[in-house]
């Protein structure tokens, strides 16, 4: 699957990702891209602006479990599977 095709689906569904970590571990995550669950941003005025550049490796989501933000790499996804769709 795509790094695109898995936005889209982290997007609209809750999903529990399987995959490699760097280091050689296997992890199973529940996680999502859902607006509605995700945590309230907290509001910082700056007068600096900083950008990222998106690593297309990697995709940062939501862990459910953890209820922090966490990122896994694309290619060492072994199993995505649909466990709830949106609220």
């Amino acid at each position: 699957m795509s790094r695109k095709e898995l936005i889209e689906q982290l997007y609209g569904h809750v999903l529990q990702v399987t995959f490699t970590k760097v280091n050689g571990d296997n992890r199973v995550m529940e996680c999502t891209l859902i607006p509605e669950m995700l945590p309230t941003p907290l509001v910082v005025e700056s007068d600096t602006k900083v950008t990222r550049k998106v690593n297309e490796k990697t995709i940062s989501v939501w862990d459910l479990n953890a209820k922090g933000w966490r990122s896994f790499r694309v290619d060492n996804v072994t199993n995505m599977e649909v466990i709830a769709d949106t609220i």
